[in-house]
């Protein structure tokens, strides 16, 4: 076997056994031997790259010994990842296997006598009773983030659980939960470096997070138990099959991995695998949903960030011959819609960014089309269409879909002001758009500008023109430019804005829980110092501007971009959502910025009835508070914040982002691209805007 060309730096950990009366696991140490036999005989990994570290139960199989195995004690794992922290270098390639225990406990800081709850891995020296031992997820996410400081290129897999999350069902026989619960508060030690203003819960929530230097595989959302079983549901093992433990996350993991081809193993994409290995782990555990923390075009075995269009998730079923999409009538995917399938993100030779529709490039991308036949509020039944090419992927495959043509109610009307027939002409040719007639009302406007040029307009947005010294009195979206061809770009920009304005549409569908979410800014200009972590979430900021909320009115910093400084700092604040029903709800926070990017700060995040969640900025550090700034060139504009709710925790609504900006697009860059738990599945939502002015 030819060594990987990638430099590796590999750590695996599987801890069975445990001090402190935790009870043992069966499963673990198997899943890192799985693991370790991949790396080194398939994907190449040499045997000095991998550090191993394994706590195996008495009297169990044999274990390799290609690797030297060390006690996964909380020093020597503190040790281990502290020294990766000093060894990588640009272009190496990191990959962390955690395979255990994971707790969350009560924490007491000495210092103030706060108390508040904080996740942690059990090494196998662990005394979870007394509070000892324990490796914390602030600690954890300082020591990676030392790694990711060299190299971007880091993927971590915590098949473990990270939150107290009462289990929703009873366990087949067989399973456990890998999860350990402190009888009482853990009262931080001198020895224990104490938490900086991370508040948030979970190491896999943190890790990552708005920088996005890390991908963090997390066997199960922040409110579930990850569980591990011997696969038999209960019953004898096959004839001639020796029936082993293996963590959910890892069975599936290693069940699709077994299905390639070793020559593809060094640059396979999560995209390729991921939705049909959560699907694997759900159909295992109903009340298990795997996580990802970044885009899944990143590669399996450690590798940068990248960019890609995630799309919606699309599975086929034999039995109906019907496509199952991920999305449904609350963002537009109705009755009678047309859906473009193409190979799953990742794949070989298909491209992560959806070329632009009808293109050449897109016709050979496409692996068919399918019309939409029935729909719900976050999934919708497609079927192949006798009158549009059948789609050719095997039926087993899970496919990538986008929205070409949208059904019944769910098209954009679009006014023109003055009516100009050419135009509106060349806009309804698209699937998209629907032309309100002279003289009545569009969802949003076209407005013909002095110049000749078209400006988009909606409740918010103007035409750059409208007087109101220093700066116009309405902010600017985009316009076409005042040339041969301004039909063209006016038909893309009004398109995006279709893609654009999704959150908005689904916050205005969103009644089900009327008034059950309030979002708010804070206002952090005065913060000074680190919060205690127990404040991040409930900090004792007052409310910015409280009289004119949802609609905030800040001052934009100014940066200098040729001297590569600051020349003027803009309002700083943070979100603060709460949940004001009595109802566990599930949060996905959008930001339609003034740009026309779409970004999700956070993604089926929960939120607990009668609880508050605070918002920080991207970079990844809690208490770290937002800035409002302004692009180059803006004097004004606007940012809208959409908080989208739920009790259907498995609906994603991942496929909302949008990296391409309306300039970017007038320019000619172009476009870049489940079943409810409960008995009903009920939705709300919540926006803000906030209208920048440069200071």
């Amino acid at each position: 076997m030819e060594r990987a060309a990638a430099s590796y730096h590999v750590v695996l950990i599987g801890i069975d056994v445990y001090s402190g009366g935790v009870y043992p696991l069966r499963g673990c140490v198997n899943d890192i031997d799985e693991i370790q036999e991949l790396l080194l005989n398939r994907l190449g990994v040499p045997a000095d790259r991998i550090k191993r570290f394994a706590a195996p139960l008495r009297g169990g199989p044999p274990r390799p010994t290609t690797v030297p195995t060390q006690r996964p004690t909380r020093a020597n794992l503190i040790a281990a990842l502290t020294a990766l922290g000093d060894e990588v270098k640009p272009g190496d390639r990191v990959f962390i296997y955690h395979s255990g225990h994971g707790t969350r406990s009560e924490v007491i800081d000495p210092r103030d006598n706060g108390r508040y709850y904080r996740e942690a891995l059990l090494a196998t020296d662990s005394n979870v009773a007394e509070g000892e031992r324990l490796v914390f997820d602030w600690e954890l996410n300082r020591l990676l983030g030392k790694i990711a400081e060299r190299t971007p290129a880091v993927t971590v897999v915590l098949d473990c659980c990270f939150s107290a999350g009462a289990t929703r069902a009873a366990p087949e026989k067989g399973a456990r939960p890998r999860y350990v619960k402190s009888p009482r508060p853990i009262v931080l030690r001198p020895e224990i470096a104490p938490p900086p203003a991370t508040g948030e819960r979970g190491a896999a929530r943190r890790l990552g997070v708005g920088s996005g230097d890390f991908m963090v595989v997390a066997a199960c959302l922040d409110d579930e138990r990850a569980r591990e079983s011997d696969g038999s549901g209960g019953g004898p093992p096959a004839p001639g099959r020796q029936q082993k433990t293996h963590g959910l996350l890892t069975r599936a993991l290693v069940e699709q991995l077994s299905a390639l081809e070793d020559t593809t193993l060094s640059e396979l994409r999560w995209g390729q695998i991921w939705r049909t290995v959560a699907a694997r782990v759900e159909a295992m555990n109903a009340y298990q949903h795997p996580w990802l923390s970044s885009n899944p075009v990143r590669r399996v075995f450690g590798g940068p960030p990248e960019a890609g269009d995630i799309g919606y998730s699309v599975t086929f079923d034999a039995a109906s011959a019907t496509y199952r999409l991920n999305a449904g009538s609350l963002v537009g995917v109705t009755e009678g819609a047309v859906v473009a399938l193409y190979p799953e993100l990742g794949s070989p030779g298909a491209a992560a960014v959806f070329p632009p529709v009808g293109t050449p490039e897109d016709l050979r991308e496409r692996i068919g089309l399918v019309r939409v036949i029935s729909t719900g509020r976050a999934t919708s039944d497609a079927k192949a269409d006798p009158a549009m090419p059948p789609p050719s992927s095997p039926p087993s495959a899970v496919l990538r879909g986008r929205l070409i043509r949208p059904g019944v109610g769910a098209k954009l009307v679009v006014a023109l002001a003055p009516y100009d027939e050419a135009m509106a002409n060349r806009l309804a040719a698209s699937p998209f758009l629907e032309i309100a007639k002279a003289g009545n009302k569009g969802q949003i406007t076209l407005v013909q500008r002095s110049d000749k040029a078209w400006a988009i307009t909606d409740d918010i947005y103007g035409t750059g023109e409208e007087p109101g010294p220093p700066v116009p009195t309405l902010p600017f979206l985009a316009n076409t430019a005042p040339a041969a061809g301004a039909a063209d770009i006016a038909v893309a920009l009004v398109e995006h804005y279709y893609l654009y304005a999704a959150p908005l549409r689904i916050a205005r569908n969103c009644t089900d829980l009327a008034d059950c979410l309030e979002m708010r800014l804070l206002d952090c200009n005065e913060q000074r110092g680190v919060l205690p972590p127990e404040l991040v979430h409930n900090p004792p900021l007052p409310e910015l501007q409280p009289a004119k909320q949802p609609n905030y009115e800040v001052k934009a910093g100014r940066f200098d971009a040729v001297n590569d400084r600051w020349i003027a700092l803009g309002d700083c604040y943070c979100i603060q959502i709460e949940n004001t029903s009595d109802i566990d709800l599930w949060l996905t926070l959008v930001n339609c910025d003034s740009e026309g990017r779409v970004n999700i700060h956070a993604s089926r995040y929960p939120i607990a009835r009668k609880s508050r969640k605070t918002f920080w900025s991207s970079s990844g550090v809690l208490g770290d508070p937002m800035c409002a700034t302004l692009s180059a060139g803006q004097s004004l504009g606007v940012d809208r914040f959409v908080a989208i709710a739920t009790t259907n925790n498995t609906a994603s609504l991942d496929y909302l982002k949008r990296d391409t900006s309306f300039a970017e697009i007038a320019s000619g860059v172009g476009e870049r691209g489940e079943h409810p738990r409960g008995a009903s599945e009920r939705w709300t939502a919540a926006v803000v805007v906030v209208r920048m002015t440069a200071t």
